[in-house]
């Protein structure tokens, strides 16, 4: 780790976490000095930025909102469907299939955001909807 000149953690937030710490702060301790640290986290608690702070030097901290407040759009549709393994991509095609024919969607452009848990199902999932001339 030595030779490591940029070490980035994403969701450091929760790679800090008492039960991660120890094995993070022996990462931390292997790299070289004058190496650059990138953290990324969607959720930032004082204490979390706390050791943050203390590991990094002249550490820069780029915020999208303020400090404890959340901003939404007023526009912004939130669906969540509770479906078994077998019927996640029916249950999707549905949705996207509604939200294309809304009257929101024929006066804007319509962006959706989701959530899976791996980057081979982003990439499945990706071209299957390109596949369908969705997107």
């Amino acid at each position: 780790l030595k030779e490591v000149s940029m070490f980035i953690l994403d969701e450091f937030d929760k790679a800090l976490a008492p039960s991660l710490l120890p094995q993070v702060q022996a990462i931390f301790e292997q790299l070289r000095p004058d190496r650059q640290v990138l953290m990324f986290s969607a959720t930032l608690t004082l204490p979390i930025e706390s050791i943050a702070s203390a590991w990094l030097e002249s550490p820069i901290k780029v915020m999208i909102s303020k400090f404890g407040s959340l901003t939404v759009r007023k526009n912004l549709e939130q669906i969540v469907k509770v479906v078994g393994k077998q019927k996640k991509l029916k249950a999707l095609f549905e949705v996207l299939k509604n939200k294309q024919k809304s009257e929101f969607a024929l006066r804007q452009k319509n962006l959706v955001l989701i959530f899976v848990h791996k980057k081979s199902t982003v990439e499945s999932l990706a071209r299957i909807l390109r596949l369908s001339l969705i997107h």
